[in-house]
This record gives C-alpha cells, structure tokens and sequence, in this order.
C-alpha cells in the first residue's frame, strides 16, 4: 500500500489515486485554483510537487545514520573530556605546592579568594561524561510522540513521559531497568535509589513505573515521590554516552518549570516543542519565565551560562494549522521566539506533524546542533 506523504509517491502511485485524494494532497501542500484543473491536469501537478520533495526525503539523514553520527560525536567529546580532566587534576595537584604569594597573585587574577575551588568545580563538571538532549514543551504538545521517533521505538518509557511530573533520563543499557531516586528514603529498605528491572510486557511495566513519574491535580503542586528516573533500553541512537531527558510540562508550576530550569545549563542541546495548532504557537508567558528562571541559574557560574545557540525549536501538529496559514503562523513563531531567544536563527526553527513528513530535517538539525554545543562547553571548562 503506497504512503499517502507526498514525498513517498511515486508517478505509478499517483495514477492510481483516486480524484478526491489527489486534490486533497495538493490542498495540503499549499496549491491554489484546484478547482479549474480536471483531474489529468491535477495528476501532472501533483507529480511535479512530489518529484523535489521525493528527491528531498532521499538525501535526508536516516535514524540509523543519526545514532551512528551521535556516537561519533559524543566519543570525539569525550576525548577531549577526558584530556582536559587529567590537565585538571594535575593543576589540582600542583596548587598547594605553590608559595603563598604566588596563590595571592591567582586569587587577584580569578578574584576568588581560594583558586582551588574554581578548579574542584571544573574537575565536577569534566567527570559528568554523558551527552544530555533535554526535551521540553508544554503539555500535549506533542513531546512524547516525537520522543518517540527520536529514540526510534515506542518505548514504554517515552509513551508515559508527556504527563510525567520529574525528569526522566533515557539511557543505553543493554537490559531494560530503572533507576529511581527517591526524595525520601524507601519506607522498607532505607535506600534512597530504587532498581527496577522492567517487564517485557507494556502494561505490566507501566504499572512500575506509574507510582513514580504520575502526580494528577493538586498533586503536581507538591513535592513528587521521585527525584528523578533513569531508564535503561538498548536503543542504538543511545549508544555513546547520549542521554534523551523528558521534562515536566512547561508552565504546569512553578515547582515544575524550576526542575526543568536547573537542567537545562547541563544540557549538552535542548529542543523545544511547540503547539502550532494551539491560537498564538508558542506561549511566551510560559517559555518567558522559564528562560529567566535559567537565566538566574547561569548567574551563579560561568560553568552553567546558558548557551542560546544550543536549541532547536519544533512547530508539532504542522498538519493541522491550515495550509493557507502556515507561512504567517511559522513567521510569528519566529517572532515571538525571537523577543525571548537574543539571537535566534530561522535555522533552528522546523515544523513536524504527528502523521508523518519532515521529521528527517529535525534528525539532521540535532546532528548540526550538539557539534557546537559541545565545542562550546569544552572551551568554556577550558577558560
């Protein structure tokens, strides 16, 4: 059965159309006077927009390319990780064998009374050797489903993440398990981490993990019983020390968006997905405090600046926002972007629908954008 994406058809399948769906795909895609086309005319149209986008899709980075280049990626990283860690603990080393006026010359020179603190706080941020991609965005806005492409599986895990109430890390492991860390002490062991191994059966592991990720109503005002979870799944695209982070539901409260905040400056990238079908795209009261709640975050470190150029920004439910309106709704997505995000490239902006399309241009910005974010953050535990 042929795919109904323009992109998929081939000029065989589109002989075979029938009329009406021949016309809607071409509504669809923007193509106005259909109604003084009969239905030859309206085929060779069709096959003419099709054609760019087949040869498109063709050139576009697969899943599998994607995995493969993150871990090259991330084993490049932590080369260079772990160079800049041992400079570390040698410096480390060699400071209190240094005469106490050469100490008072470092401490004018980094104005901190006591240099070796700046250096035990680079060493902390060098030891972290994953590669975190945090997923943000308000609720039901489409996150757990394009969680899903990502991780390339429909995963449990990800399926339950849109309503999840702490972060979530999803992790290669070569066995499916989780680790919870708990807020409080477990009541029967005293531990303070939980390991579950997750059953192979879709209901079953969702009940485990239900108690720990779901608070409802009133409830996500308050504390939840987890501080975070990491899940294990052998996903290939993990492989290489990259971690995806589902977050809490943006503007949800403030208890969640200060979660969700002090993650962010660890991010090695951050996506953000927005509601394009939702009046207005992106809710800038809600985005707006979260980018000051990170901002106070940065202020305590440069070790934790906020990196602007580190976000793509994803316009969800592309196919529902109607096709004769969506060049004005994605220009006033960038615009309102924009008077937040100082800097913002209408490269980092994309559009997606849940029922399929460009989701490979998504996979290739992610690859364009953790190269630079890493660069960056390399260079600035280096400084």
């Amino acid at each position: 059965m042929a795919s109904n994406q323009p992109q998929d058809l081939t000029e065989d399948d589109i002989d075979a159309m029938k009329p009406f769906r021949v016309l809607k795909l071409l509504e669809e895609l923007g193509v106005n006077g259909l109604e003084d086309l009969d239905v030859d005319q309206a085929r060779a149209v069709l096959k003419q927009k099709a054609l760019p986008l087949r040869k498109e899709g063709e050139k576009a980075t697969s899943p599998e390319q994607v995995a493969e280049m993150m871990a090259d990626i991330a084993e490049r990283y932590n080369t260079k990780r772990e160079l800049l860690l041992q400079l570390c603990r040698n410096t480390i080393a060699y400071l209190p064998c240094l005469d106490q006026s050469e100490k008072e010359k470092l401490a004018i020179r980094f104005r901190r009374d006591d240099v070796m603190e700046i250096f035990e706080e680079v060493q902390e941020h060098l030891e972290k050797d994953d590669c975190p991609i945090l997923v943000a965005g308000e609720t039901s806005a489409g996150k757990s489903t394009l969680l899903n492409l990502l991780l390339g599986d429909d995963i449990l895990p990800v399926a339950h993440m849109s309503s999840t109430s702490i972060i979530c890390e999803v992790k290669y492991g070569v066995t499916k398990r989780a680790l919870v860390h708990l807020s409080e002490p477990d009541t029967e062991t005293g531990q303070h981490q939980l390991t579950l191994t997750l059953s192979e059966n879709r209901k079953e592991c969702t009940e485990q993990l239900a108690r720990y990720i779901h608070l409802r109503g009133t409830q996500r005002q308050t504390e939840p019983p987890a501080k975070k979870i990491e899940i294990f799944w052998p996903l290939p695209f993990l492989k290489g020390g990259v971690t995806i982070v589902d977050s809490p539901g943006v503007g949800e409260s403030d208890a969640m968006d200060d979660i969700i905040a002090g993650y962010i400056p660890s991010a090695f990238a951050f996506i953000y997905i927005i509601d394009s079908y939702r009046a207005g795209g992106v809710q800038q009261d809600r985005f707006g405090r979260l980018l000051m709640k990170c901002r106070d975050h940065g202020a305590r470190s440069e070790l934790e600046q906020f990196d602007l150029r580190k976000a793509i920004f994803v316009c969800n439910k592309w196919d529902l926002v109607p096709s004769n309106e969506r060049q004005e709704v994605k220009e006033a997505t960038i615009q309102a972007l924009r008077e937040m995000w100082e800097g913002l490239q209408e490269s980092q902006v994309f559009t997606h629908s849940n029922k399929g399309g460009n989701f490979a241009k998504v996979l290739d910005g992610i690859y364009e954008l953790l190269p630079e974010s890493l660069d960056h953050k390399v260079s600035t535990q280096y400084r």
